[in-house]
């Protein structure tokens, strides 16, 4: 019947088959769908972007009443889990290994084989590794070398890009640094632009060659002076991972935003973990914040050096980055994951509902984020979205003029 009704029309009848109009009726369908699924229930209101707001309820920004709540809404007993020392937990596991496993398995997992898809061949801090997974010989002395001092993050420029955007981020940052009474260090490859008026934020110059063939990148260095110049994020997720193997620090992108003001909790081995959607329970592992031991950052480094050396000069965008934490972590590494926000999540309302519903202890307010609040500069956001979630206001500079 289609076929008849459109081949009345003389311009379209020498051009239509059967084939064309199923693949007509295809595509009209998808259309459809697509409306239904994605405008019909915004118009409707059947979303989540409703406003959410909760009164404050806590008389200081240190405070853990929204954390406490949930954890006893949901039953948790928080003597034996988030509050219990990560040493509690890893001694545990070490008496495990003591009663299951002997030290020949050990030696065997610690040394693995040259068909490893990690690099056995490394040089970490100018010294030669045989070793594929530099294991402990226990979890209990992995927890010793889990701790982060303090926060680091990169800019591998010398600030004139974005030195407004930049400024107004560290001066959130400088504000919760100072809360935790701890400093986040800004590593640069030039210093030119880079004057920040923040006393808990710390410049320091790197050379960047120099970091790398520090920890075993000589080889691929003629692979990486190809990559874009212009764009940092696949040189930045090598650089962040020499740097936490370096100085020991937890490292944060400066569009994170902390919740909850406890220095400690970002001091033990964890990662950020985006909570993209609930009912589907997707969650992706993320290198925007994290605090790693040596042992781990080894491998993660072992396996961005086998891509760049062995892999095609195509990249996909997290290919060394959330991609590689993945490959790196799962079924290998034992590493506690704290959620945030889903990134591409633009309804402050949304996120809000989320820090009450996940018990989220920092945000990543990702370009998603900020594009959708754009009458909002990145200060007012945070400040907006602790407002809904009932936590007080932080006091930051503004924007330089």
């Amino acid at each position: 019947m289609l076929v008849k009704f459109l081949s009345k029309f003389p311009t379209t009848k020498a051009w239509l088959n059967r084939d064309r109009v199923v693949l007509l009726f295809v595509v009209f369908v998808y259309a459809l769908l697509h409306e239904f699924m994605y405008l019909w229930p915004n118009i409707l209101n059947l979303t989540n972007s409703s406003p959410f707001v909760v009164q404050t309820s806590e008389a200081n920004l240190s405070g853990t009443k929204l954390w406490d709540d949930l954890y006893q809404k949901h039953g948790f007993d928080t003597t034996k889990t988030e509050l219990t020392s990560l040493h509690n937990t890893m001694t545990t596991l070490n008496k495990y290994e003591n009663e299951n496993h002997d030290e020949s398995t050990l030696t065997q997992i610690s040394q693995g084989s040259s068909s490893d898809r990690y690099d056995a061949n490394r040089t970490i801090h100018g010294k030669e590794s045989d070793s594929v997974y530099n294991a402990p010989k226990s979890w209990a002395q992995a927890s010793s070398i889990s701790t982060c001092e303090d926060f680091f993050t990169v800019w591998p420029s010398d600030c004139t890009d974005k030195l407004d955007d930049l400024h107004l981020k560290l001066g959130v940052l400088s504000a919760q640094m100072t809360l935790m009474n701890t400093t986040l260090t800004v590593y640069v490859t030039d210093e030119k632009m880079c004057e920040f008026p923040f006393t808990s934020i710390l410049i320091e110059k790197i050379d960047l060659k120099e970091l790398l063939v520090e920890h075993g990148f000589q080889k691929a260095l003629k692979n990486i002076d190809e990559w874009p110049k212009n764009k940092f994020t696949r040189i930045s997720d090598v650089l962040r991972l020499a740097l936490a193997s370096k100085y020991s620090k937890t490292y944060i992108d400066i569009d994170v935003t902390f919740l909850r003001m406890q220095k400690e909790l970002y001091q033990r081995s964890f990662v950020g973990a985006a909570i993209w959607k609930d009912a589907k329970n997707a969650i992706e592992l993320t290198n925007g914040i994290f605090c790693l031991p040596q042992h781990v950052l080894l491998d993660m480094m072992g396996y961005q050096r086998q891509r760049i050396l062995h892999g095609k000069d195509e990249y996909f965008y997290t290919e060394l980055g959330p991609s590689m934490f993945h490959n790196v972590l799962m079924n290998r590494h034992e590493v506690m994951m704290y959620s945030h926000n889903n990134p591409t999540e633009a309804s402050l309302d949304g996120i809000a509902r989320a820090i009450h519903q996940y018990g989220h202890m920092h945000l990543h307010l990702t370009g998603h984020v900020r594009k959708g609040n754009s009458h909002l500069n990145f200060g007012d956001i945070v400040n907006k979205i602790r407002r809904k979630a009932g936590l007080p206001m932080l006091q930051y500079p503004h924007i330089r003029v």
